[in-house]
């Protein structure tokens, strides 16, 4: 897993990243951590820009189906929740991550709607806190597009797997 620390002065907070939940994603209207269900943009712009900092984590997974895609993201993703958690005792006590993507801390169990079942554990998709998760690909992490794009596309579309095989892009933030 590669880190890259940038402040949050440099995040763009746009609407039109959620275009990529309502247009993409299966997720959208289904799991607590996704629009329109998760923060408003005007609350989440609120949220980013109180903190100083971001660390960007990410990582280029292999998988073998859908199944092992969606384990290997609830890994990586256990794992910003364990840097975020270090953050904290390291005194940052109000470090907060978010996903690339759906939150998939409850692994292939399908999301309640009312509320999340692991609250402690349940974080927001990035891009539904507006942040442009593709700028900051290509302006930041300088990552290829082929690369790049990986992260967002549906997860569960054949068109994905023709498309990208069996890699995909995990990425996280942890704002403090």
């Amino acid at each position: 897993m590669q880190i890259k620390r940038i402040l949050v002065s440099s995040f763009e907070i746009k609407e039109y990243t959620r275009l990529q939940c309502m247009l993409g994603c299966s997720h959208y209207k289904r799991n607590p951590m996704c629009p329109p269900l998760c923060l408003e943009i005007s609350k989440s712009r609120q949220l980013v820009n109180s903190y100083q900092y971001a660390d960007i984590y990410f990582e280029n997974i292999r998988f073998n189906d859908k199944f092992d895609l969606i384990e290997k993201r609830r890994l990586f993703q256990s794992k910003l929740l364990k840097e975020e958690r270090r953050l904290r005792l390291e005194g940052n006590f109000f470090a907060l991550c978010f996903f690339s993507g759906a939150c998939a801390m409850c692994g292939d169990e399908i999301c309640d709607l009312d509320e999340c079942r692991r609250p402690l554990a349940g974080r927001m998709a990035i891009c539904a806190t507006g942040i442009d998760m593709m700028k900051l690909c290509d302006e930041v992490l300088k990552l290829p597009k082929e690369q790049s794009i990986s992260y967002w596309k549906p997860l569960f579309s054949e068109s994905y797997f023709e498309k990208f095989g069996n890699k995909h892009l995990c990425l996280g933030l942890i704002l403090y």
